[in-house]
């Protein structure tokens, strides 16, 4: 029952309040203060240093940028991240989710396409749009929303819809 509670309280409460780093170094010091207080056992002092460890533990790791995330925003789901760099002349974005890089996304030109699915998904559309201009298509995870992006500028007539389970996916996607 403490296994469920616990990894139900991180997973949807803790993670969205604090973020995994701040929970990392909140769970090492405590446990180095418990480590105090076992140590020495049975002296009153114990619970003074225990204070102190963790009290100077927080203040020493906060000082050093150790509870700062790595992350531009982190949900329950992912620690995102954007990075824009210049490539050929060209304005590329990057969404990073974790430590995968989830899209390219050259920034004014929505039909430019990078990854190969996404072209093999953009010549079936072609073949689609050729049947039937208005055609529904249906995604599942948006990333970085390339694929609607292009679909919008390329067939304007057809209706995508995204299923994203990360609410801050689809915000850092706008």
């Amino acid at each position: 029952l403490g296994s469920i509670v616990g990894t139900f309280l991180t997973g949807f409460v803790l993670i969205s309040a604090f973020g995994s780093y701040t929970i990392v170094m909140g769970v090492a010091l405590l446990l180095a203060a418990i480590g105090v207080i076992f140590l020495l056992v049975g002296r009153w002092q114990s619970a003074i240093v225990a204070l102190v460890v963790v009290i100077g533990g927080w203040t020493y790791a906060s000082n050093q940028g150790w509870l700062k995330s790595v992350c531009v925003v982190e949900t329950n789901y992912y620690c995102i991240k954007i990075v824009d760099q210049e490539t050929d002349g060209k304005q590329i974005r990057q969404l990073v989710l974790d430590h995968l890089v989830h899209s390219f996304i050259e920034l004014g030109n929505p039909t430019s396409l990078v990854y190969g699915y996404e072209k093999i998904y953009a010549e079936l559309a072609q073949f689609r749009a050729v049947q039937n201009p208005r055609q529904s298509i249906l995604m599942i995870g948006g990333g970085g929303y390339t694929f609607p992006r292009y679909m919008e500028a390329v067939h304007p007539a057809a209706t995508v819809y995204v299923v994203e389970i990360d609410p801050g996916v689809t915000q850092f996607a706008r």
